[in-house]
């Protein structure tokens, strides 16, 4: 009987080494849910406990709620877990499959007292990871950090244990959620000398302002979180939104390191890097998407864009001539009208005019005139565009066209002539009227668009008022600028300041 299992067991190993063999995890970053609890509603804190004690421990481990998480996180190998009360005390039952195949890649059980449950809880990681962790000075201070954090008691629980590093960042972003910055902000000067460098770094997140500030704060934290995306992605927009293109283009970079497969980063290094001048390097950024993204329209867009922006106006031609023929509804056919752009600025004026007039036949009839001027005056023919608009009897679109073009201000009487005539341009002529008046401008625009719902309007008008009576720019920037998807009244008035004059 003996000699029989044994033949069988040695049967099964060589029919199982012999299979399939099992796909390794897409990449090594992993993921852990949320434990669920099958010990009652007194035992809630000890997720709260697992979750604390194993990202403190495992500093680039992701922490998330659910399936949706993993699936966000682009995570390669996940834990799950539960825990139960025992007659001996908590059962924790954890494992870590790929997250792809769900296959199980480790498992691990034990029931303990409370009291163990912070060694427990090291030895899973170690266990599941293969990792090796720092053992923790006071087990039994992680335990009242949990429950106070599950009885939202967590700034009586800093009172009582000042020493206790971890709690002070989760604090702080608790009072500033409550509209308490200053008591937030307290705790950085009550953060215990001893008091571990990765708590200080969250500390320095969750009180960081905007801009620099919190560039330097995250740039901290991602010494210990090595790998996290998430926290590279917020670099890379801030950096790109100060317009530091060489912290972008760094972190893009290493965004892509990360995930290579996933476009979006190869699409924002190449921006990056022709912010930067380097267009060899964004082509070659922008070539790695369309490779992941064949058969999608905007890779080509971004590739005549990049171009463009460089001023290699004939090859953007040909990347917005191919995006528009291949894709002819992407961005409402905007690939025509940059490619009316870029065929202008390449010299070929005729290309120009025919791609501009394609582009043309899907603007609304109410438009055409307005449009059509804007581009006669945006390519140098400026009378042609007046004309135009006299013609066709656009009074208002024909007084921004000569403020922007000459600063001809138009006189009062034919503001209110304009103001009987203007029917559902009255938006229109209030933009006209507030910005062609230089007197105390962005005060007068603050107090004009209060609402915060209007906060991008303001913020464009206010851009725009600078634009037009701010000093002049001692150099012309390197890049050259791409034009709208169609001209508004804002891009009427500001004419002077932007027709380019090519070096």
């Amino acid at each position: 009987m003996r000699s029989r299992l044994y033949s069988f067991f040695f049967l099964f190993i060589l029919i199982v080494s012999c299979g399939p063999k099992a796909i390794a995890p897409v990449n090594s970053r992993v993921a852990m849910v949320k434990f669920d609890n099958q010990a009652g509603v007194l035992e809630v804190w000890l997720s709260s406990f697992i979750s604390a004690l194993g990202s403190h421990q495992v500093q680039d481990l992701i922490l998330v709620d659910d399936a949706e998480g993993v699936r966000q996180s682009g995570v390669g190998r996940v834990i799950t877990g539960r825990f139960s009360k025992t007659s001996k005390g908590i059962r924790i039952e954890a494992r870590i499959a790929n997250a792809t195949t769900t296959a199980i890649l480790g498992s691990f059980d034990s029931e303990v007292s409370e009291g163990e449950l912070t060694q427990t809880t090291s030895r899973m990681l170690e266990a599941l990871l293969g990792v090796k962790t720092k053992p923790e000075a006071d087990a039994k201070a992680w335990v009242e950090y949990a429950k106070a954090l599950a009885g939202n008691e967590l700034a009586s629980f800093v009172s009582s244990h000042p020493g206790f590093a971890p709690a002070y960042p989760v604090l702080s972003r608790l009072l500033i959620q409550q509209g308490k910055r200053e008591e937030a902000l307290a705790l950085v000067g009550k953060f215990p000398a001893s008091g571990d460098a990765y708590s200080r770094a969250q500390l320095s997140i969750a009180v960081a302002g905007n801009g620099p500030e919190r560039l330097k704060a995250l740039s901290e934290l991602a010494s210990f979180r090595k790998g996290d995306p998430a926290l590279q992605l917020e670099m890379a927009q801030m950096a790109a939104g100060i317009g530091d293109w060489a912290q972008a283009a760094a972190y893009y970079r290493e965004l892509a390191r990360i995930e290579p497969t996933k476009p979006d980063w190869w699409n924002s290094l190449g921006y990056a890097e022709a912010n930067l001048g380097k267009l060899d390097k964004a082509v070659e950024a922008l070539n790695e998407y369309r490779r992941l993204a064949p058969n999608e329209a905007n890779p080509i867009d971004s590739l005549g864009e990049v171009n463009y922006t460089n001023r290699k106006f004939a090859e953007a031609a040909r990347y917005f001539e191919e995006q528009a023929r291949r894709y002819p509804t992407f961005q409402n056919g905007a690939g025509l009208r940059k490619a009316a752009f870029a065929r202008y600025y390449a010299g070929d004026g005729k290309a120009a005019d025919l791609h501009f007039d394609s582009w043309l036949k899907q603007v609304s009839p109410n438009a055409v005139a307005f449009q059509s001027a804007m581009w006669l005056a945006r390519t140098k023919r400026g009378a042609e565009a007046k004309a135009l608009l006299s013609k066709a009897n656009a009074t208002l679109q024909l007084a921004m066209l000569e403020f922007g073009l000459e600063g001809k201000r138009p006189s009062n009487e034919l503001l209110q002539q304009i103001s009987k005539d203007a029917g559902s341009s009255k938006n229109e002529l209030a933009i006209f009227a507030l910005m062609v008046e230089p007197r105390d401008i962005e005060v007068r625009i603050s107090r004009v668009v209060p609402q915060p719902q209007l906060a991008q309007l303001r913020q464009e008008l206010l851009t725009a008022a600078r634009e037009l009576y701010g000093p002049q720019p001692i150099e012309k920037t390197k890049l050259f600028p791409l034009p709208n998807a169609a001209d508004g009244p804002l891009d009427a008035l500001l004419l002077r300041k932007r027709i380019a004059v090519l070096p």
